[in-house]
């Protein structure tokens, strides 16, 4: 078992074993357990959609994330996660700038232009593009981080990157987004 090194998961322990007994020896010591599945992108026909742009329900528009749409989220995400997520990801919005990106669903509404979903690139693995993907409770149930997630994957293939698509075991919304994008289940770890 190692500790995270790196500050922002201090409080984080790395344990890979191949043994079904770890889960039930961790909890029944007061450690918390995570169930992820990845996924491997296995892209059809039909997944992910190639006509994403068409899609945008009336009133939304996907938006490559710039420094403007960068700073607005960045302002959502510390609201919903107590946190910076470009700073600790990206060492700020700068960073992700330069070496990520990602796309929003924007709302044009009587209350202003929102944030109503994003697709972002978590770090940059090499040739690797992780996928994070959110949607306001809100806006759900409208295919919006289909659309943003499908030109997140077209941007990814355009710069010659594999995305990645891992989700907690028990996210069913997330696991059947992943089979909308082109992704198949490949292993689920602790």
């Amino acid at each position: 078992m190692e500790k995270y090194a790196d500050s922002k998961f201090a409080d984080f322990w790395q344990l890979i074993t191949n043994s079904l007994n770890w889960p039930n020896i961790l909890q029944n010591n007061a450690f918390s357990v995570t169930m992820r599945t990845t996924f491997e992108f296995r892209p059809t026909a039909a997944a992910p959609p190639l006509n994403w742009r068409e899609l945008a329900p009336p009133g939304f528009a996907i938006r490559r994330i710039d420094s403007d749409i960068a700073t607005r989220l960045d302002v959502d995400l510390k609201a919903a996660l107590g946190y910076s997520w470009f700073n600790d990801v990206w060492g700020g919005i700068e960073g992700f700038i330069q070496g990520g990106f990602g796309f929003v669903a924007e709302f044009d509404g009587s209350d202003g232009l929102r944030l109503a979903s994003n697709c972002r690139q978590w770090g940059s693995p090499d040739g690797i593009a992780p996928i994070q993907v959110s949607t306001r409770a809100v806006f759900r149930g409208r295919g919006l981080a289909t659309l943003v997630s499908s030109a997140f994957i077209e941007e990814c293939l355009r710069r010659g990157l594999t995305p990645e698509y891992s989700c907690e075991s028990d996210n069913y919304a997330s696991i059947a987004l992943a089979a909308k994008l082109g992704f198949s289940a490949s292993v689920t770890v602790t």
